[in-house]
């Protein structure tokens, strides 16, 4: 695992640590260093810091832990596809394995195993967005459908409504 450390100029006292972390180099966007910051991997004076405004001070250290050891542990799952057109990706979530990002959590997530796999199977300049559609609990295996295209997202209304059928075993 390996760690980059900033320093804070007197020149960037006052700045959020979003903007830092896209101006040093650890995150192309601003959305990338909330993505940093949400899976924990970033530390201000050895504090883990989750808030993207967070106010810097001069001299404060800030560290970023690599993803690649992140990565690693994503790409151990074996994602079990189910069904996959342009549209929808269903796929087979085992019991443990969270359906969305937490910084609490221990183990990737579904979306990060999916992002994984896309990241493989599909060019950079086509990959596609990733919606949630619905949940399962942690402890809970089963199917869950996530949408590829914003337009399919119309499904939502769908499980909202219950006018999917649904089927359970215990």
């Amino acid at each position: 695992m390996a760690v980059e450390c900033y320093k804070v100029g007197p020149q960037e006292a006052g700045s959020r640590l979003d903007l830092f972390l896209k101006a040093h180099g650890p995150a192309a966007s601003r959305k990338q260093a909330k993505r940093l910051l949400d899976a924990g991997l970033v530390r201000v004076n050895r504090r883990k810091t989750v808030i993207a405004s967070w106010e810097l001070q001069a001299g404060d250290e800030v560290s970023v832990v690599s993803e690649t050891g992140a990565d690693a542990d994503v790409e151990r799952y074996f994602l079990k596809v189910v069904f996959e057109d342009d549209y929808l990706i269903v796929v087979e979530k085992d019991a443990g394995i969270p359906c969305e990002d937490s910084p609490q959590a221990f183990k990737p997530s579904l979306v990060q195993i999916i992002n994984a796999y896309l990241r493989k199977n599909v060019p950079p300049e086509s990959r596609p967005y990733l919606g949630l559609i619905h949940r399962l609990d942690k402890e809970t295996s089963g199917l869950m459908v996530y949408t590829k295209k914003k337009v399919a997202n119309r499904i939502c209304r769908q499980f909202k409504e219950h006018s999917i059928e649904r089927r359970y075993q215990a």
